[in-house]
């Protein structure tokens, strides 16, 4: 009726930006005439969806330049530039609000949103508790809240935030089924996030994500189960790119390698850019004797992050695969002058929960604070000061875990809080901290005597391990008691004595991992090796996961000169941990034995890179001629047995 009508153009307008039709916006927007924030923002919009992206983001900050602080201004600023996708910008628009209306529920909503959105979740998560408290019952809060939270990591908050929305949505069966998958992450609720998930999976059973959460859930106790649930993830999506990683993740860890190599390649055209997919899928070429194509694919990883040091050592090793070591080298070299992002100890692998995208240094440097904080806050919660200490330790922050355990030490615990420290000190070498923890421990946990013999036997000597495990009640001396003894008393000189107790014993040992590695090396100490394999076996496969006994078996086969199985083993546990030195240090000792010394000063070369202050290695390179000649202890560092066992003064 009026071509011409200034608000009926600019109302059209909008609708066409709703639509996401900037052409259309630009033609109604075209007849009016007049100006300010309003029409300016309308603009600024058509402009964004017409392509124009430059141009849009200049007009915006026009508006936010000219508003002089107008809060009414500034929450429209937020506003256009929440739906224009610009959350960083939108975020600084709605704080400038809240500083002139702090209570303001609209505003604290949004600048959560826009904070969520703009990757800021630790800044969400507070001001989305403040729009809680004002609105405790606004589901839209809740849910909000509840995702920021646990995208930060806060996972307690997370599930709280989702418990409190669901009582107000409870048809809401995502929800339900995220509060699930964040249940199932924590040991104490594993079992009804579990249930949680099942019940999802049944009353959804077209939805992939479902089942996907629920694969991560299981993984670890029930692997063929959590491999039905990836399998049919990907019927249900084939495009579903974590469902696949997360298919071939599993496949290594229970053996089948190869036939993880389908999934990675999919993976690596689905999602090009995933660097930890194509990095992993470079590894598994290597490993199954294919270095050109691991080439081929670790360089596309670095082509995605050049200075990811995880695929700066792998090229390493594909170059040096492909006898191209100069050029090897100068990747070392970079990976020894790239900023170090904290590696995860091998005893600790990460949860499935984070396939897809593996922990980023900045999600545990999150962690770290909120923990040291929380730590602080509450001293009589000695759990948070021991998951602080924990955390530190599995990211290789030695300095700052025995601090923390040193902290932890003058707190009130219970026996299980002294034992929990004190395995985590004793699987990660800190023999003398641990023996402090389990020696409390024991006071109320008589197996907690076992662990701390060992560790006073590699801290102190065989005397006082010997003395530790006298004080055992007799209904605790069962067959983990005696083999830990025997262990002891071959240390002590007593081969016969330990012999015989092995023999005796070694049927009724129980599967503890820390257990089973001494066993293992009592029989390598008293050259029976060939009785390792059975135990071993047992073990490896009620702990499939310890990549200890993983190497031992490695090891273990070599001892026995079955060459093709020890070298088949190697690879599967450098697949399995790609940057644990020990594992490259006993492979080159294991080729140099076999006569391949090329390889060997290769696995040498490797290891050095990793950990520069590794004495095998060191020797291993400068016998075979890479590196100058070295002092006497080099003499007995010279052979796999001598890796395994004391030696040199090597704990």
């Amino acid at each position: 009726m009026s071509p011409a009508h200034q608000n009926a153009n600019l109302q059209m307008a909008r609708l066409s930006v709703e639509r996401k039709d900037g052409p259309a916006a630009l033609g109604y927007l075209s007849r009016v005439k007049e100006r300010g924030p309003v029409v300016e923002l309308v603009h600024a919009e058509t402009l964004h969806w017409a392509g124009e992206k430059k141009e849009a983001e200049a007009g915006l900050a026009a508006v936010h330049k000219e508003s002089k602080g107008d809060a009414r201004v500034l929450f429209a600023v937020g506003l256009a530039a929440a739906r224009m996708e610009l959350f960083d910008r939108a975020e600084a628009a709605f704080s400038e609000v809240a500083t002139q209306v702090p209570q303001d529920l609209d505003v604290l909503v949004n600048l959560g949103r826009a904070a969520f959105r703009a990757g800021h979740s630790s800044r969400a998560v507070f001001v989305l508790a403040q729009a809680r408290k004002l609105s405790p019952r606004n589901a839209e809060v809740l849910l909000v809240l509840a995702r920021a939270a646990e995208d930060a990591g806060f996972h307690g908050d997370a599930i709280a935030a989702y418990g409190e929305y669901l009582v107000l949505k409870p048809e809401d069966d995502k929800a339900r089924m995220k509060r699930g998958r964040l249940l199932a992450t924590n040991a104490a609720s594993r079992v009804e996030g579990v249930n949680e998930l099942k019940n999802y999976v049944r009353k959804h059973p077209a939805d992939a994500a479902g089942h996907f959460a629920l694969a991560q859930a299981i993984w670890d106790a029930k692997p063929d189960e959590a491999l039905a649930q990836l399998s049919e993830t990907i019927r249900l999506d084939p495009a579903f790119a974590p469902a696949y990683f997360g298919r071939a993740w599993l496949l290594q860890r229970i053996g089948r390698l190869e036939e993880s190599l389908a999934d990675l390649e999919v993976v690596a055209r689905l999602a090009p850019g995933n660097v930890r997919a194509l990095d992993q899928l470079g590894v598994t070429y290597l490993t199954l004797d294919r270095p050109a194509e691991a080439e081929k694919s670790i360089r596309a990883a670095l082509a995605v992050a050049p200075g990811d040091r995880s695929a700066l050592v792998h090229m390493g090793k594909a170059l040096m695969a492909l006898n191209r070591e100069d050029e090897a080298r100068r990747y070392f070299a970079q990976f020894r002058s790239a900023p170090v992002e904290h590696m995860r100890d091998p005893r600790s692998e990460p949860g499935m929960i984070a396939l897809a995208t593996l922990p980023a240094a900045e999600q545990v440097r999150i962690q770290i604070v909120r923990l040291r904080q929380e730590a602080a806050e509450h001293p009589s919660q000695s759990e948070l000061q021991l998951k602080l200490a924990q955390l530190l330790l599995s990211e290789g922050m030695l300095d700052e875990a025995r601090s923390a355990f040193l902290e932890l030490e003058s707190r009130n615990a219970d026996a299980k809080i002294w034992w929990e420290a004190g395995t985590s000190l004793y699987d990660a070498g800190e023999y003398r901290q641990a023996a402090v923890f389990l020696k409390r421990a024991a006071n109320s946990n008589p197996q907690a005597l076992n662990i701390l013999a060992m560790a006073l036997l590699f801290s102190s000597g065989p005397s006082e391990a010997l003395a530790v495990l006298g004080q055992t009640p007799g209904s605790e001396l069962k067959g983990d008691w005696h083999i830990l003894r025997a262990r002891v008393l071959e240390a002590a000189g007593k081969g016969e004595e330990a012999g015989q107790s092995v023999e005796s014993y070694l049927p009724q040992m129980s599967w503890d991992p820390r257990v089973a590695r001494q066993a293992v090396l009592l029989l390598v100490s008293l050259n029976r090796q060939a009785e390792a394999l059975a135990p071993l076996e047992r073990a490896i496969s009620a702990n499939p996961a310890s990549a200890d006994l993983a190497l031992l078996n490695a090891a273990t086969l070599t001892l026995l000169d079955r060459w093709q199985a020890a070298a088949r083993s190697f690879k599967e546990v450098e697949s399995r941990w790609p940057e644990w030195g020990a594992a490259y240090v006993a492979h080159g000792l294991m080729l140099e034995a076999a006569g391949n010394k090329r390889e060997a000063r290769q696995r040498f070369e490797v290891a050095l890179t990793l950990d520069p202050r590794g004495a095998f290695a060191r020797c291993g390179a400068t016998r075979l001629g890479t590196r100058q000649p070295d002092g006497p202890d080099c003499a007995c560092r010279a052979q796999l047995r001598q890796f395994l066992l004391p030696a040199c003064g090597r704990e």
